[in-house]
């Protein structure tokens, strides 16, 4: 809620990562809504499901750790 008034108030598009409660990982995009009218009459949130991207980073980083 706190993204939502804060994107609606300065009209700049927020992202962030999420995980969800049975570990899957998203990426959030909240963009403010224009109307034909060029009026804000709301926001449009995405999510994209980003947990193999977020496996494959994981394990990328234990392999350096372990080649350093």
């Amino acid at each position: 809620i706190t993204d939502v008034r804060e994107v609606i108030r300065t009209l700049v598009s927020r992202e962030k990562q999420l995980m969800s409660r049975d570990k899957r990982w998203f990426h959030m995009r909240i963009i403010p809504y224009r109307t034909v009218d060029d009026k804000i009459d709301g926001v449009v949130i995405t999510f994209s499901d980003i947990t193999t991207a977020k496996k494959l980073e994981t394990r990328l980083r234990k392999e350096r750790k372990t080649t350093q």
